[in-house]
């Protein structure tokens, strides 16, 4: 049995996410900072497919408890059987 090492998966571009700030301007920004916008209070409202979310009001994403499952994005270490 042989490891060849980690399998590299290449992070794909962020998605742009519209925003409104609450000094009431808008902007666009990468998924991956509306988490840390939206808890900096920095963010009142963003925009879903589905339409504007109103942060405080309306329901988001990661609030609801802890996962306790097994975790599925982590790297995977691909072994080989000679």
């Amino acid at each position: 049995m042989k490891c060849f090492g980690i399998a590299v998966i290449k992070e794909k571009p962020g998605m742009l996410i519209r925003v409104l700030y609450a000094d009431n301007t808008y902007d666009m920004v990468k998924d991956n900072r509306l988490d840390d916008l939206i808890s900096a209070r920095k963010v009142i409202s963003f925009e879903r497919s589905t339409g504007w979310v109103a942060v405080g009001r309306d329901p988001l994403r990661g609030v609801g408890g802890t996962y306790w499952g097994p975790e599925r994005r982590s790297q995977k270490i691909w072994v080989i059987d000679d």
